[in-house]
């Protein structure tokens, strides 16, 4: 029932929410060391995040100028005597392991630092290694789970489109090692990441991106499993929390999110069904933090020059109300469809289908023509063109890994046809959320266009030539 709130000037409050009664408040400028001059602490106080250890032992504090406090969880006093000082600028997140062994963070200047603490309960804490494994920005830092047999393992990703795994077991000394590095967009820029719940044995990243897209991404070769369009409420969804469910292998889930000014919920498994989510404007400007409490039943967001902490109650069974309306097979993709079920789009998507098989049948064979509900996978990416959609390279790799592994987790096979419902599903997911924008045209032709010229412009035989030779 506490929730724990810092600001600019450097003071932390333990609020309990169902009183709203003020139970501690302390500065951190009070908790200062006598080594250090109060100077010294108080250029740049100001808390960038909090974050409470999954026991509930420790409170870690981050400032504005890079300071690591480690607090009691409750009093708010210092359990390490001088805040570690190995940020270069602001700390943007906190993150502990399960099992509160280690403490990773980043920053501003777009680096990872990783502390380790042996002995639980105690206020040996100590600093393993600092990276700056991105050359943008780092926007989420998480650890897994680790089963009895499993490493732990530290995921960071950045704005550089690159999601980089740390080898924390051999990294110390002040060096914290890179495992690997991915590269997992090509044009969109991944925002945030979670573990996705178990509905199968395996067990994948979910990650959200500009693009209004979510991604199951597997762990082991960071492959895109499969692409989901997102809530499209204005923005991008840039933060989310999967909630916890009382049965362990229950087939739905529920996750809270926030883009830049709304709030919203998501049941899992997502498939791309847009009322699986439903969403309310959380604040007038900007969501800059958003938490849930320990039983997930409230939310809690901090909204930016509003100097408000707003707290909702979690309404689960509005998402499952939203999808009854959407009703069942393609009736809740219908609307994301141009013109609807009765719109020429989809009478097109369904005649090019059909027309799909008489190619792959050949159109001159005299033998008697079969039409099924299903094509080869080698039409697909020529039947995404035909109806308007031109995928890249590296989309069409993500659309054919994504059908052949469909139903992997269930029968152990790959998939060699697709069905006529999952490709109207495949093309909604992977299709751009809101069509291609004349910004983006614009930017497409300048690739063509000469760098010594002033206007952008091109000829028709030279933009031919381009695309046909180069």
């Amino acid at each position: 029932k506490y929730l724990c709130i810092g600001n600019k000037a450097g003071t932390i409050f333990l609020y309990n929410y169902v009183t709203k009664d003020l139970l501690v408040e302390s500065s951190l400028l009070k908790m200062a060391s006598k080594e250090n001059s109060e100077d010294e602490l108080a250029k740049d106080m100001a808390i960038s995040c909090l974050k409470y250890d999954p026991l509930g032992i420790i409170l870690a504090c981050g400032t504005r100028d890079g300071h690591l406090w480690i607090l009691d969880p409750l009093l708010f006093k210092p359990l390490v005597e001088t805040p570690f000082k190995n940020a270069e600028s602001t700390i943007k997140k906190i993150c502990f392991s399960s099992d509160s062994k280690y403490l990773a963070l980043i920053d501003e200047s777009m680096c990872v630092c990783l502390y380790r603490n042996d002995n639980l309960g105690t206020s040996e804490w100590e600093f393993v290694g600092i990276r700056r494994s991105h050359y943008k920005p780092i926007n989420d830092i998480l650890f897994n789970k680790p089963h009895e047999d499993e490493p732990i393992q530290l995921f960071s990703l950045g704005e550089d489109r690159m999601l980089v795994e740390y080898d924390i077991i051999n990294s110390g000394r002040g060096v914290l090692l890179v495992l690997s590095t991915d590269r997992i967009e090509q044009s969109a820029i991944p925002l945030c990441m979670a573990w996705y719940p178990k509905f199968s044995k395996e067990r994948f990243l979910f990650t959200s991106n500009s693009e209004f897209k979510f991604k199951l991404l597997e762990t082991k070769t960071k492959m895109c499993l499969k692409t989901i369009l997102g809530p499209t409420f204005g923005s991008p969804v840039t933060s989310f929390q999967i909630l916890n469910t009382k049965k362990e292998k229950s087939e739905k889930r529920n996750m809270v999110f926030s883009s830049e000014k709304f709030i919203g919920i998501q049941m899992l498994p997502a498939d791309g069904n847009p009322y699986k989510s439903v969403g309310v404007i959380g604040h007038p400007i900007k969501v800059i933090k958003m938490c849930v409490d320990l039983n997930h039943t409230y939310l809690f967001t901090l909204g930016e020059d509003d100097y408000s902490v707003k707290m909702w109650y979690i309404n689960t069974p509005a998402v499952e109300v939203m999808i009854r309306i959407g009703g069942e097979n393609l009736n809740p993709f219908y609307s994301l469809v141009e013109g609807g079920e009765n719109g020429w789009l989809f009478h097109e998507i369904r005649d090019l289908f059909c027309y799909a098989q008489i190619i792959h049948q050949r159109e001159n064979a005299n033998v008697e023509r079969t039409c099924s509900n299903r094509i080869p996978l080698c039409e697909i990416a020529d039947l995404m063109r035909a109806v308007g959609f031109y995928p890249s390279e590296y989309e069409i790799e993500n659309m054919m890994h994504e059908v052949t592994h469909s139903k992997m987790s269930e029968t152990g096979k790959l998939v060699n046809e697709i069905e006529f419902e999952d490709f109207v599903r495949l093309y909604i997911n992977h299709h751009p959320a809101f069509g291609v924008s004349a910004e983006n045209l614009k930017a497409a032709f300048d690739t063509f266009a000469s760098e010594e010229q002033d206007n952008s412009q091109i000829t028709k035989e030279a933009f031919l030539e381009a695309l046909l030779e180069k």
